[in-house]
C-alpha cells in the first residue's frame, strides 16, 4: 500500500449534495495514495453520516464548534499544520478526474523547481454532468510558468483554476493568504506568490469539474468590497506583461462596474475609481470586454421583464 503523500483539505458548509460528489470523485482516484481532511463550518446536516458513506477514503473531520464564516475557515485551512509532502485545497462543490493524482504527483516528485501543479477547469451547470470527465489523459500538454508568465495566462482568459492546485506543504507554509487585501480573491494572487522564485506546471486539460450554481460565493454581487477588486485588478496586472496587463486592468473594470452599478452614474463613479489607480483607459477596451459588457446588460433586460 501506497503512503500517503497528499492531503485533500476540503473546506464546506451545508453542501451535503455537492460534497457527496465531490467524495465520489475522490474515491475513483486512481492514485490513492491521499487523505482528506474536511473544514466543517458547523453545517446542519449530519456530516458524520456522509463521511461514513466513504468507508474507503481516510477521511478526518475538523468541525467549527459555530460558523465562523466563510473566509475564516478558508484562512484555518492555508494555516493549518499539514504533515503530507503535498495539499491540495478543493472546493466541495467542484470534482475531480478519475486519472488526476495519477499525472499531477509525478510532476511535482521529480521536478523539485515546481512549486505546484494545477489544470485548466471545466465550468459545469447541470448535476448530472458533474461526474462526466473526458476519458482519454495520455497525452495531455503540460507547460511550466514561472511568476510573470502564470500572470499572463491569468489575464488571458483562460479557465485556470485554484481548485486543481497541489502545492509542496513547504511553499503552502511559507505563502500567507492576503484577504484583508483581496477579500474572497485572494486565489490567484495566493497561487501566483506561492510561484515565488520557482514555476507552476499546469495541464491544459480540464482535469476539474468546476459547478456553477447561484448559492456559489462566485456568484454574489460585491459592491461592498470595491477597493479589493481593485486591489485584485492592480496585482494581477502588474505582475505580467504591461499592454496585456492594461488591457486586463480595463476588462475587469468593466466588468466589476457593470456587475455592481445600479445605474448609468454609479457604472461612470465605478469606472472612475479604477481610472484613478491607472486601472481604466478607453483605448485599451477590447473586444472580449464589450461583449461582455452587453451580454451581462443584456441578461439583466431579460430577468427584468420576466419579473
Amino acid at each position: 500500500m501506497n503512503s500517503t503523500r497528499l492531503t485533500v483539505a476540503i473546506p464546506t458548509y451545508n453542501r451535503q449534495t455537492y460534497l457527496r460528489q465531490t467524495l465520489e470523485s475522490l474515491q475513483g482516484q486512481t492514485e490513492q495514495s491521499f487523505k482528506v481532511i474536511l473544514f466543517d463550518n458547523a453545517s446542519s446536516y449530519d456530516i458524520k453520516h456522509l463521511i461514513s458513506l466513504f468507508p474507503s477514503l481516510s477521511i478526518t473531520l475538523e468541525q467549527n464548534a459555530s460558523n465562523m464564516g466563510n473566509q475564516a475557515n478558508f484562512e484555518r485551512v492555508m494555516t493549518y499544520p499539514f504533515d503530507t509532502p503535498y495539499v491540495m485545497i478543493f472546493h466541495d462543490d467542484d470534482t475531480i478526474h478519475p486519472n488526476y493524482f495519477k499525472k499531477a504527483l509525478p510532476v511535482l516528485d521529480h521536478n523539485e523547481n515546481i512549486y505546484w501543479v494545477g489544470s485548466f477547469i471545466k465550468y459545469t451547470h447541470s448535476t448530472a454532468d458533474m461526474m462526466k470527465f473526458w476519458d482519454d489523459t495520455s497525452n495531455v500538454l503540460m507547460c511550466t510558468y514561472n511568476r510573470l508568465e502564470l500572470a499572463d495566462l491569468f489575464m488571458s482568459n483562460l479557465p485556470v483554476g485554484f481548485s486543481p492546485v497541489i502545492y509542496r506543504t513547504s511553499t503552502l507554509s511559507n505563502t500567507k493568504p492576503n484577504a484583508t487585501r483581496f477579500y474572497k480573491w485572494l486565489d490567484r494572487p495566493f497561487m501566483l506568490d506561492a510561484a515565488g522564485g520557482g514555476q507552476a506546471a499546469i495541464f491544459h486539460f480540464p482535469f476539474v469539474n468546476y459547478r456553477i450554481h447561484p448559492s456559489q460565493d462566485s456568484a454574489q454581487k460585491y459592491d461592498e468590497h470595491i477597493p479589493e477588486m481593485i486591489n485584485l485588478t492592480e496585482y494581477i496586472s502588474s505582475a505580467g506583461n504591461i499592454s496585456k496587463g492594461r488591457k486586463y486592468a480595463t476588462a475587469n473594470a468593466l466588468r466589476t462596474a457593470i456587475q455592481n452599478a445600479s445605474s448609468i452614474k454609479e457604472f461612470s463613479c465605478l469606472l472612475n475609481r479604477f481610472r484613478e489607480r491607472g486601472l481604466y483607459r478607453t483605448v485599451d477596451i477590447r473586444p472580449y470586454a464589450i461583449y461582455w459588457l452587453f451580454r451581462v446588460w443584456a441578461k439583466r433586460i431579460s430577468d427584468f421583464y420576466k419579473k
